[in-house]
């Protein structure tokens, strides 16, 4: 491997390094469903250059949060006795999540966690907000007898696994510090939860990099924990949502149930509620959203929706299929809306070769706006062709790839059409606008597959959110009583 070389790793061999770090447990939780983000996003997208001095740096970094520990020395003052919840990240798709619900069970009622503390302008002045850094410093007595010793057993189960799945050696600081970080996050998160009281603690995602630590430090406490779930759930990978670190996931419908059912999760810890960050209703204006990113005003237009996590190889391979096929489409207008993790200097080849193809980055234009202006969605994978369908907009999966295709379901279930080149890619898209019959059809079955993957939306969603949120609260109230 060169110095600058990227890699990644199967979804398989990352949940097996997940399971090998189940054990030891680090004050009676396990720590390795807190890898998660890092095993992703570095491993399974290749979004990290494993250079010879990036090695050197979490080596060093590995020993710098050993000494320093994490936490502040600032006192918060807060009211206890409150729903605790998480908003992990100011993107749309994330506060529509948080901020219907604290709407539902009443602004008083909750204190909200975050990572800035400008997101405490955007809740009601009744809610109390911290952020993550104004957790309690860390209590070294009690996290590093415990931390000394698991940290041997961690190192080894470590090694072995890597070497089972033939991963450079080079990610061991790495994986290394995130470990440390963690287990420093879950004893620091006792003393907040000590100090807050929570009737119960609610997050978009329990697997979160922030949200893990503070549910099993929850969980020591016989604190009741719900999650949420923030993205579309494929049933062909076993990485990335279980094992399940809340009490009780919040699905959207019968679809994702079954899922987490077929992943080990037992269906008493299955809520359907729905998903409160959509409504049925495109609330934009056509005209206004082309004009705002500078498309023609008229004519047909198609968007890809770019997914994660995926290899970045595969990326430029997707976005050049779709481009090659648009221009096999004379009279349909193209764009390009990448994922929330991705730049648009990512692909200034793409948009130098293709001037005709507009590329948007996400928060260009919102999910409304997006689908205002588009009469068809592209995609390999996404959240997103399940937004376009619950808007009406027709979808094609974009099979291209050399890895599964987790949109399968589409296929399968939501009768969308597929397209394996660019050819077909165009040849699909001239049907769909140009076949009223077979436009229907497409429609009739998705909307069969909406109505089995999403029970509710908006507020409706909301009020079944906080609903679960305060049954659940109460009964561990009366269980302890």
């Amino acid at each position: 491997m060169t110095d600058t070389h990227r890699f990644t790793s199967s979804p398989e061999a990352l949940y097996d390094i997940e399971m090998r770090l189940q054990e030891p447990l680090f004050t009676d939780v396990p720590l390795g469903s807190t890898l998660n983000d890092v095993l992703s996003i570095e491993l399974e997208m290749g979004a990290r250059t494993w250079s010879l001095r990036s090695v050197f740096v979490d080596v060093l970094r590995c020993g710098y949060h050993a000494l320093k520990g994490c936490g502040s020395n600032i006192s918060v003052s807060l009211e206890p006795g409150r729903y605790l919840l998480t908003w992990l990240n100011e993107r749309a798709s994330l506060r529509d999540l948080v901020l219907p619900v604290i709407d539902v069970l009443g602004p008083s009622r909750c204190t909200v966690i975050g990572p800035r503390g400008s997101m405490r302008g955007q809740l009601p002045n009744e809610t109390q907000f911290l952020t993550f850094s104004d957790r309690p410093l860390l209590q070294r007595h009690l996290w590093l007898r415990p931390y000394l010793r698991n940290v041997g057993p961690w190192l080894r189960r470590l090694v072995r696994a890597l070497d089972d799945h033939n991963i450079p050696k080079r990610v061991l600081p790495r994986l290394m510090d995130h470990l440390l970080i963690e287990s420093q996050r879950i004893v620091s998160y006792r003393v907040l939860l000590d100090q807050l009281r929570p009737l119960a603690v609610l997050t978009e995602y329990d697997r979160n990099a922030q949200a893990a630590p503070l549910i099993l430090a929850a969980r020591t406490l016989r604190i009741p924990t719900l999650t949420m779930v923030h993205g579309a759930i494929s049933a062909q990978s076993p990485f990335g949502w279980t094992p399940l670190l809340a009490d009780y996931v919040l699905c959207w419908g019968p679809t994702q149930r079954e899922v987490f059912e077929q992943r080990g999760v037992s269906r008493e810890q299955i809520i359907i509620t729905g998903r409160q960050s959509i409504s049925r209703e495109i609330k934009a204006d056509r005209t206004l959203a082309r004009r705002k990113a500078g498309l023609p005003l008229r004519g047909p237009l198609v968007l890809l929706a770019t997914t994660s996590p995926i290899d970045p190889i595969w990326r430029h391979q997707l976005v050049e299929a779709f481009c090659e096929g648009m221009t096999l489409a004379p009279g349909v207008g193209a764009v390009v809306r990448l994922h929330p993790s991705e730049q648009l200097d990512s692909y200034h080849t793409e948009i130098a070769d293709h001037p005709e193809v507009r590329f948007l980055e996400n928060g260009d234009w919102s999910l409304d706006e997006a689908m205002a202006a588009c009469d068809i969605v592209v995609v390999h994978y996404s959240t997103f062709a399940v937004d376009a369908l619950v808007k009406g907009r027709p979808v094609i999966v974009l099979d291209v790839l050399p890895e599964r295709l987790y949109g399968q379901s589409l296929i399968d279930l939501a009768g969308c059409p597929a397209a394996h080149d660019s050819a077909e890619l165009a040849a699909t898209v001239t049907r769909l606008l140009r076949d009223a019959s077979y436009l229907e059809r497409c429609r009739d079955k998705a909307e069969e597959y909406v109505m089995r993957y999403c029970a509710r939306f908006g507020v409706d969603a909301a009020r079944c959110v906080a609903a679960s949120v305060e049954q659940v609260a109460s009964s561990r109230r009366r269980i302890e009583v």
